[in-house]
């Protein structure tokens, strides 16, 4: 993930992982935004935050389960879809196997921040 300068046209690396993958940034203000990431050759996706500059990259959620596409609330908690259901959609013909999963939607308090 990477920042780009549009007045410069310097682009600064944030988050640098070739073994891993980014989604779904959400930007909340010109200070933090949130990610879904995998690390390494971790198969699942987990909500991060980092701080515009790179730094503060901070975990929100772990777990066996993908977490992605986080959207920050007027609240301050951040609203996401996941896999933790752990159910199958039965009814619905899909083209990759991996699309079966089933989500749900999930919020992550302030405090659990």
């Amino acid at each position: 993930m990477c920042r780009l300068n549009l007045e410069t046209g310097a682009v600064t690396d944030l988050l640098n992982d070739p073994e891993g993958g980014v989604r779904d940034p959400r930007f909340i203000t010109m200070a933090k935004k949130s990610c879904s990431r995998t690390e390494g050759r971790d198969e699942t996706y987990h909500l991060y935050e980092i701080d515009t500059g790179g730094s503060g990259l901070k975990q929100l959620t772990d777990g066996p389960y993908d977490d992605i596409e986080p959207t920050w609330l007027p609240d301050g908690d951040i609203a996401f879809c996941s896999t933790r259901c752990n159910r199958w959609v039965m009814c619905w013909m899909v083209r990759w196997p991996s699309c079966t999963g089933a989500g749900l939607m999930a919020r992550m308090s302030a405090a659990q921040q």
